[in-house]
């Protein structure tokens, strides 16, 4: 995983003005948040909507650098991605946090490991089994 952290928010300005500048061979669609320590968050520091809120602010500095270079307009029919497995249901917990995204990302919510016990999860429950799809079945197989 890479990206921007929001510390160097004029290295993120510079790739944007290189992204438009090269428009329409290169084309910016979407940001996408990376927030796996919400969930693990603990109360004594915060806890986890505190934390999520501490990502909307960053996230919202990186929306600021899309409308400084590309304008608001095309912000807006932008896919703004945020959340996981572990915090998509933060998202809904408190008024000013979670607008920021208009897009949640879940995935593992649906099998729950074990390393997805935490607050956001506590309705579900563990897959008892994980199945894959055959994808193609060969007659006779040999090596």
């Amino acid at each position: 995983r890479g990206g921007f952290t929001g510390n160097n928010i004029q290295e993120l300005i510079s790739c944007l003005k290189v992204l438009k500048a090269n428009q329409p061979i290169t084309c910016l669609t979407g940001l996408m948040g990376y927030e796996p320590h919400v969930s693990k968050m603990p109360k004594l520091l915060g806890g986890a909507l505190a934390a999520l809120k501490e990502v909307e602010r960053k996230y919202n500095v990186m929306i600021a650098a899309v409308d400084e270079v590309f304008g608001k307009e095309y912000r807006e029919e932008m896919i703004l991605n945020s959340g996981g497995s572990s915090t998509y249901s933060f998202y809904s917990m408190a008024d000013s946090v979670g607008t920021f995204a208009n897009e949640l990302s879940i995935g593992s919510a649906f099998l729950k490991p074990m390393d997805f016990d935490c607050d956001g999860l506590v309705d579900h429950l563990p897959a008892l089994y994980i199945c894959s799809p055959v994808l193609k079945v060969i007659n006779n197989p040999s090596m």
